[in-house]
């Protein structure tokens, strides 16, 4: 499929939530379309739904009513199997945790995706290392997660998530547990790979420093996106 096609619809997205029995609307009547190389940011106060949109976007959680296309295909009338095909090969997703699994190393947490798909080893550890000489951590290759910074960790998680080189990018407030330092050099690097890779970059956050550097702002509130 042409670079050019490939873009995420949201059509009238609604979401809620039953609360104590209770239904609670979090996002309603949300209408948005994405192409590949744009950078966007949503913001919103903590509880807004912007977790929840993101999550909704990228294939992870169905929305109550409304459509989420993926190109021309609905992500939600896809089999589990073919929606899992999009989200290994053509969607990443970076949270505000960076998720590593302790018993595995650096590497082989970078490799991930590549060897749930099946792909050569050998091929997967040269990938691997290369990615992590961009981001100054290929002398951490061999080291397992716990021995990381904070800022390391995230680093290492962002990489993983670029494996398969996405074609859309997720990032759920990926500065949200750092200093202002490590904050700026993932944002920065978030961005330059949308540049480099024509990456659809999608960053949920209220951190100043996302929000004078994308390309448009959303806002979630009351549930619309204004």
């Amino acid at each position: 499929m042409n670079n050019h096609t490939n873009k995420i619809s949201l059509i009238n997205i609604s979401k809620s939530f039953v609360v104590d029995g209770h239904p609670q609307q979090v996002l309603q009547n949300i209408t948005l379309s994405i192409d590949m190389g744009e950078s966007i940011a949503i913001t919103g106060v903590s509880g807004a739904g912007k977790s929840t949109l993101l999550a909704i976007m990228a294939g992870l959680d169905e929305p109550t009513t409304g459509d989420v296309y993926y190109n021309d295909q609905k992500i939600y009338a896809l089999g589990e199997s073919d929606r899992a095909k999009i989200l290994r090969t053509d969607i990443g997703v970076l949270f505000q945790d960076s998720y590593l699994l302790d018993n595995l190393t650096v590497q082989e947490n970078i490799m991930l995706k590549g060897l749930v798909a099946g792909q050569k080893k050998e091929q997967l550890e040269d990938s691997a290392r290369e990615l992590l000489s961009l981001v100054g951590l290929i002398q951490k290759c061999h080291a397992y997660p716990r021995s990381l910074s904070g800022g390391q960790r995230q680093r290492v998680a962002l990489m993983r998530a670029l494996f398969n080189a996405p074609k859309f990018l997720f990032a759920d407030e990926p500065t949200g547990n750092l200093d202002e330092e490590n904050a700026r050099l993932i944002i920065d690097l978030l961005l330059s790979f949308c540049v480099q890779y024509k990456m659809g970059l999608i960053i949920s956050s209220h951190d100043p420093l996302v929000v004078q550097k994308v390309e448009r702002l959303f806002r979630v509130s009351d549930g619309r996106l204004l």
